[in-house]
């Protein structure tokens, strides 16, 4: 019997869970059946839009590759960092993310 109750969620989720006039706080969570993590990420009030906007239409070929990257790795900014990867593994377009994730450690 499974307990639905701890049962993980697979896949990415970027939600935004702190709106302010001058920025969005987002959370970015990734998980797999082998990892989950999350950070909390400080971002422009239009980056959302620039990572849809980077990543639309993927894959245009099976040579595309996109990044993005949200936050810093620099400790002396607030805020978690994370990378997402976006790139073809074969000649039929099947795709992976590669995602990097790393929380503010003063959290």
């Amino acid at each position: 019997m499974v307990n639905r109750e701890w049962q993980q969620v697979q896949g990415l989720r970027i939600k935004v869970v702190d709106p302010d006039d001058d920025y969005l706080g987002v959370d970015i969570q990734a998980a797999n059946p082998r990892y989950d993590g999350s950070a909390r990420i400080f971002a422009g009030l239009h980056e959302l839009s620039a990572f849809a906007n980077q990543i639309g239409g993927f894959p245009a070929s099976i040579q595309d590759e996109r990044v993005y990257e949200f936050g810093s790795r620099d400790r002396s900014i607030a805020g978690g960092y994370c990378k997402l990867h976006l790139r073809c593994v074969d000649r039929t377009g099947h795709a992976v993310i590669e995602i990097v994730i790393e929380d503010d450690e003063l959290r």
